[in-house]
C-alpha cells in the first residue's frame, strides 16, 4: 500500500507541476503575441502550440480534480446513502464507480492510441516539423494517468486503516 501511496503522491505532483508550467507558458506566450502584434510581428506557431497546452492542462487538471473527488460524478446516491447512514454501500458503490472509470478510460486509451497513430501517418505539420499526431498524442497519455489515478482511488478504498482514521476525525 505504500508503494501506492508513493506513487499517487508522485502522480499528484508530477501533474501539479505540469499543470502550472502549462498555465504560465500559456500565458506567457499569449500575452507576447499581443505585444508583439503592436509592433507587426508574428510567430506563427504560437496559436498551434497554445491550443496543445490547452489540452495538456485539461489532462492534468482532471488527474489532479479525479484525485480530489471533483471529477464528473452524479452523487444523489451517495448523498442519500451517507444520510441515512449506509457507509458500507457507498463505499461499495464508489468502487464500482472507480472501477468502471478506471476499464473505460482504458478502452478510450486504446481508441485514442489509433487516433494518434492514424494522426501521426497523414496527420499535417503543426509547427516546427511536428505532426499533429505528435500533438495529440496527449490524448491517451492524459486519459491514461486519470485511469491511473482511479485504479489508485479503487485501491485506497480497500485500506480500512483510513477509514478508521476518517471515522475518528468525523
Amino acid at each position: 500500500m505504500n508503494l501506492c501511496r508513493k506513487l499517487d503522491y508522485l502522480l499528484e505532483k508530477l501533474c501539479s507541476y505540469a499543470l502550472v508550467v502549462c498555465i504560465l507558458t500559456i500565458l506567457f506566450l499569449s500575452s507576447s503575441t499581443i505585444i508583439l502584434r503592436w509592433f507587426d510581428v508574428t510567430w506563427h506557431w504560437v496559436d498551434p502550440l497554445v491550443r496543445h497546452l490547452v489540452l495538456f492542462g485539461t489532462f492534468f487538471g482532471g488527474v489532479i480534480a479525479t484525485g480530489r473527488g471533483g471529477h464528473i460524478g452524479i452523487d444523489l446516491m451517495a448523498k442519500i446513502l451517507e444520510i441515512k447512514g449506509h457507509h458500507r454501500s457507498q463505499r461499495t458503490i464508489n468502487r464500482i464507480i472507480y472501477l468502471a472509470s478506471c476499464l473505460v478510460l482504458i478502452w478510450f486509451v486504446k481508441a485514442s492510441i489509433d487516433f494518434a497513430k492514424l494522426e501521426i501517418e497523414y496527420g499535417k505539420e503543426v509547427f516546427w516539423g511536428l505532426k499533429s499526431g505528435h500533438m495529440v498524442s496527449m490524448i491517451p497519455i492524459g486519459a491514461a494517468l486519470i485511469a491511473l489515478k482511479f485504479f489508485l482511488l479503487f485501491i485506497f478504498s480497500f485500506d480500512h486503516k483510513k477509514d478508521v482514521k476518517e471515522a475518528g476525525a468525523v
